[in-house]
């Protein structure tokens, strides 16, 4: 997933605009890492919330990969 995420450098938008960064990043990164720990998820179809539970059974039960549906 952090291999995907751009770096966003917030320089310009601080010097053009006098903006700053409403979140620290090592409180983001925290607030991610235990959502993840804890399958939450959001209301949108990218974010759905996720249980390990989940994801064995779907494993187990669902047969090869090639013979999945794509959801």
């Amino acid at each position: 997933m952090a291999l995907q995420a751009p770096w966003v450098d917030s320089s310009r938008d601080r010097d053009l605009l006098g903006r700053t960064p409403r979140h620290d990043a090592h409180d983001v990164l925290s607030e991610v890492v235990q959502g993840m720990a804890h399958g939450a998820g959001g209301g949108s179809s990218a974010l759905p919330p996720r249980l390990v539970r989940d994801g064995v059974l779907r494993s187990l039960l669902g047969g090869s990969v090639s013979r999945r549906r794509l959801t």
